[in-house]
């Protein structure tokens, strides 16, 4: 029994390593599309490079597929394209794992229909961000 387990594990190994070596290289992709899109003078490379790892979208960990459209969605608002900028922030505040998170999330999408000039929108969404504000104040 111990043999087959060794086997096993001897089989196995070689995966589970691939599949932490991938995390571990989408983890540095993104600290690195950070650094590109917060900069504010290069968010079309940080765009590019999101988009290399877009393949992986669905292996992704709930927190890295969040900050993937998280910082597509920055970078979109940005370059001023608030049309693509919004439906990115939407798919991060379904991923989102904390309220925190949500609410920084929902005050970028309020910003984005603000400029938009699609008040009913920014104001829908800062309403929902100031909620949970107000709820994370109180913990």
């Amino acid at each position: 029994m111990r043999k087959l387990r060794y086997l096993f594990f001897l089989l196995v190994s070689p995966f589970l390593v691939f599949a932490q070596s991938a995390q571990l290289g989408v983890d540095q992709k993104l600290s690195e599309a950070v650094v590109l899109i917060l900069r504010k003078d290069s968010p079309q490379k940080g765009l590019v490079l999101l988009d290399s790892i877009k393949s992986g979208v669905a292996s992704m960990t709930p927190v890295q597929q969040s900050e993937w459209n998280f910082l597509n969605g920055i970078a979109y608002y940005q370059l001023r394209r608030y049309e693509q900028a919004i439906p990115f922030l939407d798919n991060a505040v379904e991923t989102a794992t904390t309220d925190s998170a949500k609410t920084i999330i929902l005050d970028a999408i309020g910003r984005a229909y603000y400029m938009k000039r699609n008040l009913a929108g920014a104001e829908e969404s800062l309403k929902k961000a100031q909620s949970l504000y107000i709820k994370l104040n109180k913990k």
